[in-house]
């Protein structure tokens, strides 16, 4: 039984009660009604808060990916990506002589995913420096790169003289949301 006195505020019986509603708001980008630095001292020292926290945390995650996933030009989006990865074998007729057709997907795919991943990482990154962070030679790298920048997933932006790749916007907040990291979120320490 809890015997704290209470002096006349409304969280009488629950006093993490005004803390969850905080929470909550704070999740959802609303404005709280306290100050940020009340809620995290509160998760400092409350476990069950700061489980609340992470509990909201993952549910709006899954929610938000859900709705992204559901989106009409989302599922678009991801037809045509499986359609370009079943695309049919190449016949080069008489024109080549015989060899092994090189599977470009497993080629070049895999890098354009590293790359993909290293942007929306670590950002913006010096057209130079792509192929160390890619683990792939100059021909390759900038092969990768026009594959991305032709499926428009990452744009290209000059300087003072030295170019630069990024993600473009849609990119990013797709990376957020496959990731689970839909809106980033300050970590109260224990």
């Amino acid at each position: 039984m809890n015997n704290k006195k209470v002096n006349g505020a409304k969280n009488a019986k629950d006093p993490c009660e005004k803390y969850g509603i905080a929470i909550t708001d704070y999740i959802l980008g609303e404005e709280m009604d306290m100050p940020r630095e009340e809620l995290f001292n509160h998760l400092a020292s409350c476990e069950s808060c700061r489980k609340d926290l992470e509990n909201w945390r993952e549910t709006y995650s899954v929610m938000r990916n859900k709705t992204y996933m559901e989106k009409p030009e989302t599922k678009q989006k991801y037809q045509e990506m499986l359609e370009r990865i079943k695309a049919p074998k190449c016949n080069p007729g008489d024109k080549l002589p015989s060899g092994t057709d090189i599977d470009i997907n497993k080629e070049y795919g895999w890098h354009a995913g590293i790359l993909w991943r290293h942007l929306a990482e670590q950002g913006p990154t010096k057209e130079e420096d792509i192929p160390a962070k890619i683990q792939a030679d100059k021909d390759k790298a900038k092969i990768v790169t026009g594959w991305l920048m032709g499926e428009k997933k990452v744009c290209l932006r000059q300087v003072k003289g030295v170019k630069y790749i990024y993600l473009t916007k849609d990119e990013q907040e797709k990376y957020h949301q496959v990731k689970g990291m839909a809106i980033k979120l300050d970590q109260p320490r224990a």
